[in-house]
């Protein structure tokens, strides 16, 4: 194998050669970066809720492709946020993988279970600019992941007493990856998964109809950004 390593015969992943030796390895303990591909379902959407998400989340920021399915469409319905005096409920966002990916399992909660959305703080996320030591680049600032939480919500909004579809699942996970990908040397690889017998799934690879709609209410973001 070395013989063969050392002539480029043949190689091991291209993230193992990348991240392997790296702090983000051996000081911090993903080993995860060390994959280059991984998948999630969405099949037990009642019981997982906000969990295949936040996988597309995490394997994304350690730059792991991943693929999804959309067997978790029409099974949950989407709720209307709980109330909160105003002011009251605050969630200081880490400026972390972990603190990322907390933000949004709080605000699908909301959604998923009916909990409150909480006063999002983006205040302790480094800023634009400046470096991501453990993972090599430069940090976006927060302005992606508000924007996440901005097309989250815009689009959840519409759908209160309906159930999650396969566009919804996909939307998500999509600007999920947007997110991820804003600003910095990560690329996010997704692939959804689903019955190529469903018209709504096909409908997904259709360019034309992308590009002419879903503008959520409240963001300026279309269905055609995240092709």
């Amino acid at each position: 194998m070395y013989d063969r390593m050392f002539y480029m015969k043949f190689l091991p992943p291209g993230r193992g050669l990348w991240a392997m030796g790296s702090p983000l390895v051996h000081e911090r303990g993903v080993f995860a970066a060390l994959n280059n591909c991984s998948f999630v379902s969405t099949e037990n959407i009642t019981t997982d809720l906000t969990k295949p998400f936040e996988f597309m989340m995490g394997m994304s920021m350690v730059g792991v492709g991943v693929g999804f399915d959309v067997l978790g469409a029409d099974k949950l319905k989407i709720l209307k946020p709980g109330s909160i005096i105003p002011g009251t409920l605050y969630s200081v966002i880490g400026d972390s993988r972990e603190g990322w990916i907390t933000s949004l399992k709080q605000l699908l909660n909301a959604y998923f279970i009916g909990d409150a959305i909480p006063q999002f703080d983006y205040s302790q996320i480094r800023g634009k600019g400046e470096p991501i030591k453990s993972f090599g680049g430069e940090s976006a600032g927060p302005e992606p992941l508000r924007k996440l939480h901005e097309d989250i919500t815009a689009l959840l909004n519409k759908k209160i007493g309906k159930l999650l579809s396969i566009t919804d699942i996909t939307d998500i996970m999509n600007m999920i990856g947007v997110c991820v990908v804003a600003g910095n040397v990560r690329r996010t690889a997704e692939i959804a998964f689903g019955d190529y017998d469903s018209e709504e799934y096909r409908r997904l690879k259709d360019y034309k109809w992308n590009a002419e709609t879903a503008q959520w209410e409240g963001s300026n973001a279309q269905r055609a950004d995240y092709g």
